[in-house]
This record gives C-alpha cells, structure tokens and sequence, in this order.
C-alpha cells in the first residue's frame, strides 16, 4: 500500500470518528461526585440544581441557552455548569444568574436587557461575568426584570421597565428597557430582602416594612384598591401589613410576607385559589391566611418560612410541617386532587423513601427502577427547616438532616426523583438518573443524522478524489516509462 493510499484511509478513518465524536458528544452524562440537591432554581422548562459542594448544575429545555452550556441542545441529565456557587436565581422567560467566587454571572434570554451586560441580545449562551462592583447578597427575578441586593442595603435594577418594575422612571412602552443595572431609589430605608413576581418588585425594609413598585393588575401592590391598576410611573406603595414583615416571597401574579408573629398575608391574583383566603379573583390588600388543614381537620399553626412559587404557594410551620395551596395540575401541592386546586392550605404526607441509586446497584429490574422512588404504605415525618427553591411547576424543601424532598412536574426528570416516574407525592432528590435519558432524547434533533450523513458524503468525495489522483499519477507514470 503506497503513501497516497494510506493518507486515504486515515483521512476516512478521521472524518468517521469526528463524525461519531459529534454524534454522540452531547449525551454522555455529567461527572458527578456529590448528588445532593441543596440550592433550586428554575422555571417549568428548564432547571438549575447547585449540590451540597457548591457545584452548579442544569436540565430541561435549553430554550435561550438558559443551561448555560454553551449550546442550545436540551438535556435531561445534569449538566455542569460552574463551581463555587452560592445563589443560584432563574427568570420566569428562561434566563439565568449565578454567583461564583463572588462575582456575579449570568445567561440565558437577553432581550430587555434583563442580564444586565449592557446590550440586548436574544441570548448568551455562557455564564457570562457582570460587573456590578459589588458581590450581590440577593439576587430576584421576574418575568423580564431582574433585581441584585448588596450588602450595604441598596438595590440594583435591569431589564425590562414597562410598568416602573426597576424603582426608576418608565415610558410605559414595551421597548423600556435598562441594560445595566441601576440603583433603585424605592426608599431611603436599608433593604433587607428583595423579591420579584412577574411584572412587580418587592423589597423588605430592616424595620419590617414591605414597598411595591410595578405593574398592579391583581393587587400586585398589595396597597389598596385606590392604587391605578397600571401605574406608570415607579412609585413605591407601602403593603397594608401593619405587622413587623420578617420575610417575603414573590412570583407570577402573588406575593407573600411573614410577619414576626408567624402570620402569612398574601395578596394578587386568586383565579385558581392560589391566597387561600378567599374566593375573589383579585386582592388587592394583603389577605392573612387562618384556615389550615391536617388530615381532614383544622389545626391552627406558627409559619417559620414561606415560599410563594405564583400558582402554587407554600407555608412551613414552626413544628417542621409543609402546608400547600393554589395549582395542582401536576401535583405540586404533594398530593393528587385530580388536578383541582388546593383552595386550603393543607399538610403535605410524606412517605418512606427508595434509594433508586442502591437499588440499581443491586441489580434491581427496569420496571423497579422506573417506578416512583418512594414507599406509600410507610408514612414519614421528616422535620422540614427550609426551602431550597421552587417555580410554577415544582418546589424543593430541606429537612433537619439536610435532605431535599420534591414534589410536582417531573417532564425532564427535573424533580431529581432519580428517574422520569410521575410523582404523586413528595419524593427524596437525588441528582442521580437510573440511565442516560440524554440518549433518547438527543435523537429528536433532526439536525444530527444529516450533518452525520453529509460528512460521510464529504468524505467519501474526498477518497474518491485521493484513489482517482493516485490512477492519475500511475497512468502518468507508465506513459514515462
């Protein structure tokens, strides 16, 4: 075989591997070494996972490149993103923020400016650094908006300002926008906590008073029917909450305050149940939830931590329990009511769970490995502490050992129950997946198979043309000689 030939033959040996390099190169699944879930932020389309080792991680749709990956593939296992993260906060239109080594980073849909990086793109695909100056202690998202907390007390404001979302003047026009982060002047009071539904923003003041400022279609403002339902201007209103406000949760239409007492007020939008207090469709004033359910009965309790994900909100009492209410199509509220809303704010049973990971290393069958990882016949008690994160389609909650319970959507096995299984009630999160869904998954991309068959083509062309120079420089040859 001489030298032509055999360049022929690497050559085809080299485009065959990069071909099945790039086939397969985005469904090898994520080295992990702690699968832990401490930290959750997300959307119902894609989430952000960061472990107990403060390693980031993604799934889910990759819309924007909101997994911050560099691509826009999705993935159903976990993808690395980043190391040394401390927050971790998602927007409600698929965009991304990340603290690391106390710089600030973000990603994802750029399209009111909402990553703050001085321009307006469709996306950035990358974690990509934002100099603020300063290490964010808190960071808020909203629908298109986004808000930074330092620790001296100020807030900073970016994105989209249609309705005086950022504390700073608006043009009541879809194309109000702020590139980069601005300081908001919603008070002169030092702000303690931050927090953002989708077109309002909140702050917590460190006397216990909550100020609104942004769009109040549903009572957003939780300040009075008198307040214009679309202000246009960036005014902050006062909360009717005459208690201390220890803490505040916001997202969708809804907010929520705890006060100092362990009362839960919550107020905005009510059309699927979501306040528990009442049957209005819109509050306006902040409504204190009384009524509470535990096993068919009512009980009265002290709240401790809150966490308003919108359509569906949540209360832990001062005892460790979870009490649920609003949305429950895909049983988010940790138990299934046929897909009818919570309108009660009810306990959440816990049951016994099933280490999928010990289960498959013992050889279990797929069928076990594909069902829902917990007992029901073994009822738990598990003392919650805290949330770790929640959205519109699931919540996560810590308990007093540092394990992470999930409850609701499961699409992308975004619940980290460890498989896809539908879950019905809480179960224990686990960064690890029984198999490689990616696998399956990748193989809807269209795209793959023909770039795959035109570099085949390519190098089939490219042999064809090495054999017919090698002909030519025989034939060459022989009429030399």
């Amino acid at each position: 075989m001489n030298t032509l030939q055999k360049t022929s033959n690497l050559i085809i040996i080299l485009v065959l591997t990069l071909c099945l390099s790039f086939a397969f190169s985005d469904v090898a699944l994520a080295e992990i070494d702690d699968y832990s879930v401490a930290k959750y932020a997300g959307s119902g389309g894609f989430s952000l996972y960061v472990n107990a080792g403060g390693k980031l991680y993604s799934v889910g749709d990759n819309a924007y490149g909101c997994l911050g990956v560099g691509s826009d593939v999705s993935h159903i296992d976990p993808q690395f993103v980043a190391d040394n993260v401390t927050i971790v906060a998602a927007g409600e239109e698929s965009f991304a923020f990340a603290v690391c080594n106390r710089q600030l980073f973000a990603w994802g849909k750029n399209v009111s400016g909402q990553l703050g990086l001085g321009n307006v793109r469709e996306s950035v695909s990358k974690p990509t650094r934002v100099d603020v100056g300063f290490t964010p202690t808190a960071v808020a998202c909203g629908k298109r908006h986004t808000l930074l907390l330092s620790d001296d007390g100020t807030v900073y404001a970016a994105g989209n300002n249609e309705y005086g979302q950022l504390g700073v003047p608006s043009q009541y026009a879809k194309d109000s926008v702020q590139r980069s982060f601005c300081k908001v002047a919603a008070t002169d009071k030092k702000i303690v906590q931050i927090a953002a539904a989708e077109y309002t923003s909140y702050v917590l003041t460190d006397n216990g008073e909550v100020y609104a400022f942004g769009d109040n279609y549903y009572g957003e403002l939780g300040a009075g029917d008198e307040v214009d339902k679309s202000p246009k201007n960036s005014v902050a209103y006062k909360c009717d909450i005459d208690e201390k406000v220890t803490e505040i949760s916001a997202s969708g239409s809804n907010a929520m305050a705890l006060t100092q007492s362990g009362k839960v007020y919550v107020w905005g939008d009510n059309k699927s149940g979501q306040i528990a207090a009442g049957q209005e469709n819109r509050y306006a004033v902040p409504q204190q939830i009384v009524d509470f359910k535990q096993d068919d009965a009512s009980v009265d309790i002290v709240a401790k931590k809150i966490l308003c994900c919108g359509t569906t909100n949540y209360i832990i009492s001062s005892e460790g329990k979870l009490f649920a209410f609003g949305v429950n199509r895909n049983n988010n509220c940790g138990f299934d009511t046929g897909g009818n809303p919570v309108t009660i704010a009810t306990k959440v049973q816990f049951y016994a769970p099933i280490n999928l990971q010990e289960k498959k290393a013992a050889g279990a069958s797929e069928a076990e490995l594909d069902a829902l990882p917990v007992d029901t016949t073994k009822k738990a008690e598990p003392i919650l502490k805290d949330f770790a994160g929640g959205c519109s389609a699931r919540v996560f909650v810590v308990d007093s050992s540092d394990k992470t319970w999930s409850m609701g959507d499961n699409g992308f096995a975004q619940l980290c129950s460890g498989n896809m299984a539908t879950s019905t009630v809480p179960v224990q999160s686990t960064l690890f997946r029984v198999k490689q869904y990616d696998g399956v998954f990748v193989e809807k991309d269209y795209m793959t198979w023909p770039i795959i068959f035109l570099c085949l083509v390519a190098a089939t062309m490219i042999a064809y043309i090495i054999v017919a120079e090698i002909k030519r420089k025989k034939t060459k040859q022989k009429q030399k000689d």
